[in-house]
């Protein structure tokens, strides 16, 4: 028994030996606080460090034999320590990552490998306290809160490898559970939705919530607006036709009205949805704008899913001044023959116009030739309009009978390049007849005589020579006597019959039938003297016969025949000529019946 015992007590002796000597031999263990029962940690985003020492008391000799490291920690140091330290990067979270160190001081060397984990930070999905606004931008809708962050206030999900992101494509509904990363949420029409967000489950993220209520309010779309292309520009009242486009974006699919205005103009327009709207404004309505910046406004109705726009500008029209164009459309007579030193009432016009409309001015002048070289310009009051009366035109007054002026006027306007009018030739002419009868053979008929120019101030009333009215009417020097009304009279003295009439202008003296048949036939001279009051300067006269002839019946007597003579001594004379001959061949025949007898 003492033998067994003894050899019992020999076994256990040897195992504790051994044991000692098994735990004083050298190896690497990880210094306190790391023990090698404790697992090495990082997590993402936050830095981190362990130390790894020997525990031999001649001091130890460290190696990195191996290593799987996570992208932002490193391993530094030998000897006696070896450190391991960094920021695990984005993404590194849930990797398998290790090192492999061994102690050369060690009489048996051997490798130890120790794990490393990279943990996710914590996350938590923030409460939004104001409600997400949404548009209604088409059937489909985006949004992406990105609320979650790591607890402290820094957002994390900035896009990065298998960071979270929360969308939801809106659809239909008001209250809905969206999954971690994506989900379907319906909101149907304007207004508020609820939607529930759960945590996202990404593995090696710790969530401190597990869901969320986001308020969604979804509002009207605001189109915007922009003019597509370069605005139009021309100059003003001759600008053609335009088109306006404008380019509308962020707008919902139905159909919206729109309005462009420039200045007092405008068109309008209608699209649905997103793209170009155009608006044409004609000529007419362009060309009634002045010159000058226009800005160009465009503006949209509201809609059931679109606010209204505007006006907006969205471009400008630029409207030069058009240079004015004068175009003559009524030149002055040709020629134009005025009585000597009678002018009076005989002008000279002309007509024209500008476009753009404009104020125009007139300038007259006369030259004694067809020229404007040198010319004199009238300083008459009416030489700077459209008509000029030649009446009081000193130039024409004292030119010499016979002679010839030409006028011309320039017309002008603010801008414009001044047009002259064609050459008007002015001639002074001395009163004549230009149309009377010679021989009169039928008095019952009136008689015209005319006399050429133009006087005007021929009034009427009793004539004096020279004075007065500036004119004295005579028949066989026998002055006449002209009636308010234009009636002659005053010869022969106590005719009662009308003599007849004058008018004047072109003077045009009528001798009734009525009266020329109380007058004989003969020689009878009419005189038309004219007179500046004081001086006779011209007397046209016209000479005619009345000489009615004999008819079948012989001489004529009063109230016989073709007319009513007063004259008999015709008559006398062929008696005369008669009796002798009736004495003549009364001898003859006595003469001859004489000799008979004898014989």
């Amino acid at each position: 028994m003492k033998k067994i015992n003894k050899r019992i007590i020999a076994i256990c002796l040897t195992l504790v030996l051994a044991a000692v000597m098994f735990i004083a031999a050298p190896a690497a263990v990880l210094a306190a606080p790391i023990v090698s029962s404790t697992p090495i940690s990082f997590v993402v985003g936050v830095s981190g460090s362990f130390e790894f020492t020997s525990d031999l008391t001649s001091g130890g000799d460290l190696s990195v034999t191996d290593s799987t490291l996570p992208t932002g920690v490193t391993a530094s140091g030998s000897g006696d320590a070896i450190t391991l330290s960094g920021t695990p990067a984005a993404g590194t979270a849930g990797g398998t990552y290790s090192i492999s160190i061994i102690d050369y001081g060690d009489t048996a060397p051997t490798p130890t490998t120790f794990p490393i984990t990279v943990d996710g930070a914590t996350q938590t999905i923030v409460s939004i306290a104001t409600p997400i606004e949404m548009t209604r931008s088409g059937a489909a809708f985006t949004l992406t809160p990105q609320r979650i962050n790591d607890g402290s206030g820094t957002q994390i999900n900035n896009g990065g490898a298998n960071q979270p992101v929360l969308a939801f494509a809106v659809i239909s509904g008001t209250s809905v559970t969206v999954g971690p990363t994506t989900g379907l949420v319906t909101i149907d029409g304007l207004g508020s939705s609820t939607i529930t967000v759960s945590s996202p489950a990404v593995s090696g993220y710790y969530a401190a919530a597990t869901s969320v209520n986001v308020i969604v309010n979804v509002v009207a779309n605001l189109p915007t607006l922009a003019l597509s292309g370069t605005p139009p520009s021309g100059t003003a009242g001759s600008i053609g036709a335009q088109t306006i486009t404008v380019t509308v974006s962020n707008s919902y699919n139905e159909p919206i009205n729109f309005t462009c205005e420039i200045g007092s103009i405008s068109e309008t327009g209608t699209r649905s949805g997103d793209g170009d709207v155009s608006f044409n404004f004609s000529a007419t309505d362009l060309n009634s704008l002045a010159a000058g910046s226009y800005q160009i406004y465009v503006s949209s109705a509201a809609t059931t899913n679109n606010s209204a726009v505007g006006p907006i500008q969205v471009g400008t029209l630029n409207l030069t001044a058009a240079t004015p164009t004068i175009t003559i459309t009524g030149q002055p007579a040709a020629t134009t023959n005025v009585p000597f030193r009678n002018i009076t009432n005989e002008t000279l016009s002309v007509s024209a116009n500008v476009v753009p409309s404009a104020a125009l001015t007139y300038q007259w002048y006369c030259n004694t030739s067809p020229s404007t070289t040198t010319p004199t310009p009238i300083s008459l009051s009416g030489a700077t309009s459209a008509s000029l009366s030649l009446g009081s035109e000193a130039n024409l007054a004292a030119l010499p009978k016979g002679q010839t002026l030409y006028y011309y006027c320039v017309v002008s306007s603010s801008g414009a390049t001044p047009v002259t009018s064609s050459f008007a030739a002015v001639k002074t002419i001395e009163p004549a007849f230009v149309s009377a009868p010679t021989t009169i053979t039928d008095t019952s008929a009136d008689q015209l005589f005319v006399i050429n120019g133009n006087f005007d101030d021929f009034s009427y009333g009793n004539a004096s020579a020279p004075g007065g009215s500036g004119y004295q009417i005579t028949l066989n020097k026998v002055p006449l006597t002209v009636a308010n009304d234009g009636t002659l009279s005053g010869f022969p003295a106590g005719s009662t019959a009308k003599m007849g009439t004058i008018t004047p202008g072109s003077v045009n003296i009528t001798l009734t039938g009525a009266y020329l048949a109380t007058l004989p036939d003969g020689t009878y001279v009419f005189v038309v003297s004219f007179g500046n009051g004081t001086t006779i300067y011209a007397t046209p006269s016209a000479t005619f016969v009345i000489n009615r002839g004999g008819g079948a019946g012989g001489p004529t007597v009063a109230g016989r025949g073709t007319g009513d003579f007063t004259n008999l001594t015709g008559l006398w004379i062929a008696m005369a000529i008669a009796a002798l001959g009736a004495l003549y061949l009364v001898w003859r025949y006595r003469r001859q019946y004489r000799s008979q007898e004898k014989s």
